[in-house]
């Protein structure tokens, strides 16, 4: 209640149980729906009970736990944006990752938070693989 909600959206309704249960899932709505919460709640509980696989944290990549591909850069913030309201009491880390801002800066904060859930642009995300700054091994 405190992000004025006291129950879920008929989209979230219907994809929480599938989303926790790890089967795909396609949501088409007008916006405004709660199709970012749709996903994103789901990934932090699992994230928060443990129920996802984790990295050992040894290794020189960040390890992130989910990704969330986004078209634009503009969704990509607009999705971050939710991230951050709702993660900063589940000692959840994330981070948005996308073209048109200098790589350097954004790989030195990445590298620094070593998020749990980044939000990247297609772009942005095959930079990262091909010069292997991070490693999607648990992504699942």
């Amino acid at each position: 209640t405190d992000a004025g909600f006291t129950e879920p959206s008929p989209i979230q309704a219907r994809a929480w149980p599938i989303s926790i249960a790890r089967k795909d899932l396609i949501v088409v709505a007008k916006t405004c729906n709660g199709k970012t919460l749709g996903f994103l709640l789901p990934v932090f509980h699992c994230i928060s009970t443990k129920d996802l696989p984790g990295g050992d944290g040894g290794g020189n990549q960040p390890e992130p736990l989910c990704l969330v591909l986004s078209l634009t850069r503009e969704l990509a913030i607009q999705i971050h944006g939710k991230c951050v309201k709702f993660v900063t009491c589940l000692d959840i880390t994330s981070e948005c990752l996308y073209s048109g801002t200098d790589v350097r800066t954004q790989l030195q904060k990445f590298r620094a938070v070593d998020p749990q859930v980044i939000i990247c642009t297609p772009g942005r995300l095959c930079y990262l693989i091909q010069r292997k700054p991070l490693s999607l091994s648990h992504c699942p």
